[in-house]
């Protein structure tokens, strides 16, 4: 089973265009966008099929997008540029596996050098898909959250997570529930916040690769809310 150790140092993938598929998608919660104000925020990573690390390990990029069905949301233009997805009434996880191209730029920050996500789109036509080597995995704020996906996560991401009122809201029904019944709980779905039609969204530097687990499919339908199918 392939896995990026958390505690190896980030190795930046190479600048240009790379054949990748979806391996993980991570429900960040509510987060602050800075001059957008509070988004609720998605992160998918892509394992560039082509490439590997030094220590012969996937090489992983990662985009974080508001998880909205807004049409003018980077979310919604990359399903539909990468996997010609027409309308907004599809499974998160049916992405999981999915081949695609990615295109990476490093952008200098104060906190040091990150290979971001710039574009997301088809395979060229005659291209073959490759099989990505690292397992799928998915999380979401709601009632199909996974405890040990979330322990799985390396620390900064949890932290990031937990501060979300979404995860507060999962975890709060979920404690309660687990003293009343020895740990069967069942945490209530939810809601996506609702799609801004002004809504224009920045790129973010790429998250350290996180270990892997699949979990149930997930929907962001028309009425802007995930559930089970």
């Amino acid at each position: 089973m392939s896995r990026i150790p958390k505690s190896s140092p980030r190795e930046l993938a190479p600048e240009g265009a790379h054949s990748a598929a979806v391996v993980q998608i991570i429900d960040l919660g509510t987060q602050d966008s800075g001059d957008y104000g509070p988004r609720h925020k998605l992160q998918i990573a892509y394992e560039l099929v082509d490439e590997k690390t030094t220590e012969g390990l996937a090489m992983v990029v990662y985009r974080q997008y508001t998880f909205t069905s807004s049409p003018k949301g980077s979310l919604m233009k990359d399903l539909r540029a990468a996997f010609g997805v027409k309308d907004t009434d599809i499974e998160m996880d049916d992405l999981l596996g999915r081949a695609c191209m990615v295109t990476v730029e490093h952008k200098e920050t104060d906190a040091g050098t990150f290979a971001n996500v710039v574009a997301v789109g088809m395979l060229p036509k005659g291209t073959k898909a490759k099989k990505a080597t690292e397992d799928l995995k998915s999380l979401y704020l709601d009632e199909t959250f996974d405890q040990e996906v979330f322990d799985s996560l390396p620390d900064f991401l949890r932290e990031k997570i937990a501060s979300s009122e979404e995860y507060e809201s999962v975890m709060t029904p979920r404690m309660k529930k687990k003293v009343a019944s020895n740990g069967k709980a069942t945490a209530k779905a939810k809601h996506i916040p609702e799609p801004d039609e002004d809504e224009e969204e920045e790129d973010e530097e790429d998250e350290l690769p996180a270990p892997k687990k699949k979990v149930a499919a997930k929907k962001v339908a028309n009425n802007v809310k995930a559930r089970r199918r």
